[in-house]
């Protein structure tokens, strides 16, 4: 190997490892394409995580369930719902947010379970997005039963 110079390794036909050199604008080249995928992913992943926050919606449901899943040391809030408007089930997070100002989560999953058991009609305000693979769901701003 030369002083001086950047080598790259890559396999040739017979599986075998060789060493090439890599020229000065093929580094900034591979630099460049990097840095731009990188800022591509990290975007992508902000915008999905905070950007549920601009998405809000309101529904009318009958709670079905409302459970605590632990997490080690975290507890999360779940609610199970049925829409009233086309009978969809949903289900919502109920936790506590910095963002939205929200400290009463334990009040509001009373309040959800207090309208299950007496089968009360709820208006719940939520943000976000419910995104499966990842297990995210709305997380519940507000609840008004009847």
């Amino acid at each position: 190997m030369t002083k001086g110079h950047t080598y790259k390794m890559i396999n040739n036909l017979w599986g075998g490892i060789k060493m090439v050199t890599i020229s000065g604008k093929s580094r900034l080249r591979e630099l460049a394409t990097l840095t731009f995928y990188g800022a591509l992913v990290l975007g992508g992943v902000g915008l999905c995580t905070s950007g549920g926050h601009l998405s809000r919606d309101t529904y009318q449901v009958k709670v079905t369930d409302a459970i605590t899943k632990r997490n080690g040391d975290s507890d999360k809030y779940l609610v199970f719902t049925k829409n009233l408007a086309n009978g969809e089930e949903r289900v919502f997070e109920n936790v506590d947010s910095i963002i939205e100002g929200k400290w009463d989560s334990s009040n509001l999953q009373a309040r959800l379970a207090d309208a299950k058991q007496h089968d009360k009609t709820c208006d719940i305000s939520a943000y976000g997005v419910r995104i499966p693979f990842f297990s995210w769901y709305e997380n519940i701003v507000d609840v008004n039963c009847k």
